[in-house]
């Protein structure tokens, strides 16, 4: 979560996204783990510098410049999970506090 945070490299957002799907922590999790690391942290900023490291991705490798089919499918999957479910996770559970 640091590294994705902190440097939001591709290979960051893969790894968050699979260690989810594949069951070994929640999306919810995630965000829980970085804040008892990070205590006094800022997660509003933290998922904010997540969102700018994924607006940054999409702008440098856009889906459409993705020539092998899989690999734009693959890409517009996980870029959707950070948006619809990582993402706005967090801000749904802040809300209801």
């Amino acid at each position: 979560m640091n590294a994705l945070v902190n440097r939001g490299a591709p290979r960051d957002f893969l790894d968050i996204y699979r260690v989810v799907n594949d069951g070994l922590i929640t999306a919810a999790g995630c965000w829980n783990l970085w804040q008892e690391k990070n205590e006094g942290g800022d997660a509003g900023e933290a998922q904010g510098k997540v969102r700018t490291h994924l607006n940054r991705l999409e702008q440098r490798r856009p889906l459409e410049s993705i020539t092998s089919v899989a690999e734009r499918e693959s890409a517009a999957i996980l870029r959707n999970w950070y948006k619809e479910t990582f993402l706005s996770l967090f801000s749904e559970s802040e809300d209801k506090s």
